[in-house]
């Protein structure tokens, strides 16, 4: 987080303008710091098949590889598939693997 003086005496215009900047700043963050725990939540609800699908979805892995991995068909790989995108409310694959890796770290319950 950056820091900012005003040295005085200050001008009022800019002593308002900086404290309207470092609002707008914090309104951005606490925003995204909201999305970032409601994708969370979302991502806890997901099955424990669901989660294993969607490790192999961050890692690049194709619907094939993915479901001979987990020993199950490249079907009930893309109804997972389908199912993830639904519950965490992304309209595409790309953007589901964009967004999850955000929220989703080295911590979470990720299948090895």
């Amino acid at each position: 987080m950056r820091v900012d003086f005003v040295e005085k005496p200050y001008n009022s215009q800019q002593m308002l303008e900086r404290i309207q900047r470092a609002m707008k700043l914090a309104s951005q963050r606490h925003a995204k710091h909201m999305r970032q725990l409601e994708l969370r939540e979302r991502i806890n609800s997901l099955t424990s098949r669901e989660k294993e699908v969607l490790h192999g979805l961050i890692e690049g892995k194709p619907s094939k590889v993915i479901a001979a991995d987990l020993s199950i068909s490249v079907k009930t790989v893309d109804v997972h598939r389908a199912s993830i995108r639904e519950k965490l409310g992304a309209s595409s694959t790309p953007t589901l693997v964009r967004r999850v890796p955000e929220v989703w770290g080295p911590s979470d319950e990720r299948p090895e």
